[in-house]
């Protein structure tokens, strides 16, 4: 799966979470990723949340996306997963 976004967006997400990219979200280990439906809000749009580590990093982080395609998906947040 390839993941993209709008340079907009990655400026926003380096901005609130340390720096990191939404380009960092091709770097994830997919066979780490565990998923679920992101229901928070009524966002027009169906929003997944994941929790996967990064392929060369054992910490783990948390991606918010859609899928596009069954090839791509437009990151929407990529943020260090925390214990709250």
């Amino acid at each position: 799966m390839k993941f993209v976004f709008s340079a907009a967006k990655d400026k926003l997400n380096r901005a609130s979470h340390d720096g990191l990219s939404l380009a960092d979200a091709n770097k994830l280990d997919l066979d780490t990723l565990v998923t679920r439906p992101d229901t928070s809000y009524a966002y027009g749009e169906d929003r997944w949340i994941g929790f996967a580590r990064m392929r060369d990093d054992a910490r783990l982080y948390t991606i918010v996306f859609v899928e596009l395609s069954d090839e791509e998906s437009r990151v929407i947040s990529l943020r260090k997963a925390t214990s709250n």
